[in-house]
């Protein structure tokens, strides 16, 4: 569904289009930004830094943009086009070009998104304690990456291990206050946990609204977390309305799903993840 190889691309477009605003509403993140290319096929991280460089050239960050603008010109990717584009930027600007980097991603990340790699392959066949642990050693050395805290978490709900899930979507909250993701994972969690002690569905709703109203382009995911928030609530026509919304934006392989749930709100029942779930 949501999370396939498109994803990271997905993101950082809304990224550009939140930054395209005056003011820009927050600062540029360099935590964030390489959080989703060690998310991106391999390639596309070149391309990726030459856009940020340039963007943030424009914007008057100079530092910013000449290490991005490096990155791409010393990638080991040359069949890039931005790869030489990079190059002959800086090279107008009279700027000395790095030598050429062995790995696309710099300071550790490839050996970050090797790791990633092994823990999502763990993931879809439920090992979820072995990629945790693979998660754990990403996170001693490169503590701000949001993604990652975000699999460890989700891989922690799957095993019904909640307070621990809810800390590592808090704490990406704190790193980054702008990312969606969080909440939208938070929304399902109080409003439609198996375990009674951890449903709160005025924090579903309220987690639910923040994640639908940060971004200009919405994933059907974010309908789909208003409506379990409202379900929660009782409030079943919202939760009708909004579960329509998502299964129309829903990929084909996730519609089903999505209908049983807008079965169970025409029923006036709210969604609860079965424990196996």
């Amino acid at each position: 569904g949501l999370w396939n190889k498109d994803y990271a691309s997905a993101e950082l477009a809304n990224y550009f289009q939140l930054m395209l605003k005056e003011p820009a509403p927050f600062e540029w993140d360099p935590d964030r930004f390489q959080s989703l290319m060690v998310q991106l096929p391999e390639g596309s991280p070149t391309n990726f830094y030459f856009f940020a460089g340039k963007f943030l050239k424009l914007r008057g960050q100079e530092a910013l943009a000449e290490n991005y603008l490096q990155l791409a010109a010393a990638s080991p990717e040359t069949g890039k086009y931005n790869c030489a584009l990079a190059s002959q930027y800086l090279r107008a600007l009279d700027k000395k070009v790095k030598p050429r980097r062995i790995e696309e991603l710099p300071d550790g990340y490839h050996e970050v998104k090797q790791q990633s790699g092994q823990a999502d392959y763990l993931v879809k066949r439920g090992k979820w304690k072995d990629a945790i642990q693979i998660y754990d050693e990403i996170l001693k050395s490169h503590p701000k990456l949001t993604g990652i805290l975000i699999r460890r978490a989700q891989s922690n709900e799957q095993m019904g291990e909640y307070e621990p899930a809810i800390a590592d979507y808090k704490r990406v909250i704190e790193i980054d206050p702008v990312n969606w993701k969080p909440h939208t994972c938070l929304a399902i969690v109080y409003g439609a946990s198996e375990q009674d002690e951890f449903r709160n569905a005025p924090q579903s709703l309220q987690h639910a609204q923040q994640a639908f109203d940060m971004l200009p382009t919405r994933y059907w995911v974010m309908y789909g977390a208003l409506a379990v928030a409202y379900a929660a609530q009782g409030e079943f026509d919202k939760a009708i309305e909004f579960q329509k919304e998502a299964l129309a934006r829903a990929p084909t392989m996730e519609k089903n799903a999505v209908n049983r749930r807008l079965q169970l709100f025409n029923e006036g029942k709210p969604y609860i993840r079965s424990a196996t779930e």
